[in-house]
C-alpha cells in the first residue's frame, strides 16, 4: 500500500512544490560552485579596475588643474578643448564604479543566504 507523503512546508506553513524543494539544494550548490570559480576572478578584476580608476582620477585632477591655471593666466580662450576633454573624462568616471561592477558576487551570496532563510534550509551552501 502507498503511503501519502507529508507535504513540504516553509516557515510560514505554506506547501512548497516537492520537485522544487528537492532541486533547491542542488541548484544552490551549483550556484555556490560557480561562485568559487568567478569570485577570485572578480577580485582580480576589481584590482585592475581600481588601478584604471586611480589613473583616470589623476587625469581628471591634472586636466582641471591645467584649466584653472590657464584661466588664472588669462588664457581662458585656450581652455575650451581642455574643458571638453575634462567633461569626457568626468563622464567616464561617473559611469563606472568598481564596487558596482564586481558586486554580482555579493548580490548572489545575499540571494543564497536569503533563499536558505526563506526555505528554512541549513546554512552554508
Amino acid at each position: 500500500m502507498f503511503r501519502k507523503k507529508e507535504p513540504l512546508v516553509n516557515k510560514l506553513g505554506r506547501e512548497i512544490n516537492p520537485k522544487f524543494r528537492s532541486r533547491l539544494p542542488h541548484i544552490l550548490e551549483d550556484v555556490c560552485q560557480q561562485l568559487l570559480v568567478i569570485e577570485p576572478a572578480m577580485t582580480e578584476l576589481k584590482v585592475a579596475l581600481g588601478e584604471f580608476l586611480d589613473y583616470l582620477d589623476f587625469e581628471i585632477e591634472k586636466t582641471a588643474f591645467a584649466i584653472d591655471k590657464a584661466k588664472q593666466g588669462g588664457a581662458a580662450s585656450q581652455t575650451s578643448s581642455d574643458e571638453a576633454w575634462l567633461a569626457r573624462l568626468e563622464s567616464l568616471r561617473k559611469e563606472f564604479d568598481a564596487d558596482k561592477m564586481v558586486s554580482p558576487v555579493k548580490l548572489i551570496r545575499k540571494m543564497v543566504s536569503t533563499v536558505e532563510d526563506v526555505f528554512d534550509m541549513p546554512k552554508g551552501f
